[in-house]
C-alpha cells in the first residue's frame, strides 16, 4: 500500500497537534489494528537528509495515531522541508502511512522566551 499524503503548513513558533485516522477499508468501517505497535515521524530537510526534527509520536487507541509539534520545535524549522509517519508493527513489520511536504510561515509576534 503506499502512503497518504498530506503537506504540513507549520506557523513558525506555534504548537501543532495532528491526528490520523487508519483505516483497513475504503469503507472506513476497520480501524487499523495498531496494538502493540510504536509510530514515528520526522521533519527533513529533503528524502534521505538532515533530519530537522522528531516528533513526538502517540497510538492512543486503535487506528488513532497523534503528533504534537510543540512551539520550541517549530520556532527552529527552515521553510521547507519534507515528512512522514512510520508504523511498527507488533510483528515487526514498518509501514510508511502518511507521507509530505512541509512549509513552514515566518511569525509576526514572537513571544519573549
Amino acid at each position: 500500500m503506499m502512503p497518504g499524503n498530506y503537506d504540513m503548513t507549520l506557523y513558525r513558533g506555534d504548537t501543532r497537534r495532528f491526528a490520523f485516522l487508519l483505516w483497513q477499508d475504503a469503507d472506513k468501517t476497520l480501524p487499523v489494528d495498531t496494538t502493540d505497535a510504536t509510530a514515528a515521524a520526522q521533519i527533513r530537510n529533503a528524502p534521505g537528509g538532515a533530519v530537522l526534527v522528531n516528533m513526538a509520536c502517540s497510538i492512543p487507541s486503535n487506528g488513532r495515531v497523534e503528533i504534537v509539534l510543540p512551539a520550541d520545535q517549530t520556532a527552529t524549522l527552515a521553510p521547507r522541508g519534507v515528512w512522514d509517519l512510520q508504523l511498527t508493527m507488533s510483528d515487526g513489520d514498518i509501514t510508511t502511512v502518511v507521507t509530505g511536504r512541509v512549509c513552514v510561515v515566518a511569525d509576526v509576534t514572537a513571544v519573549p522566551a
